[in-house]
């Protein structure tokens, strides 16, 4: 991580992220501090993991010319593919169109 004049990281200030002159600068940089709750570290992991799938099956070695192209590609990506196309283990590794026809 590059370090930014002014902005200490979590990992070395050990600043608490709920402290609002740290969240104030965090917004300044545009970025979003974690605001979740304590609970089981796989709460996240369904995001995570379509996040993981969508960077290396379509957004890797990428560059838009504009955010709305990106975002076009991308609903394009999760409507056609990802939703339809895309094998799911809980479908016994079928498609959900081919699942739906048995």
């Amino acid at each position: 991580m590059r370090e930014t004049p002014g902005l200490d990281p979590p990992r070395r200030s050990r600043v608490p992220i709920l402290y609002p002159a740290y969240q104030t600068q965090l917004r300044w940089f545009g970025l979003t501090p974690s605001m979740s709750r304590k609970g089981p570290c796989d709460d996240n992991a369904p995001k995570e993991g379509f996040r993981g799938t969508l960077k290396n099956e379509l957004v890797q070695h990428r560059c838009d010319e504009t955010r709305e192209q990106a975002r076009q590609e991308i609903t394009e990506y999760i409507e056609i593919c990802y939703a339809r196309q895309r094998r799911h283990s809980r479908h016994g590794n079928c498609s959900p169109a081919v699942f739906a026809q048995q």
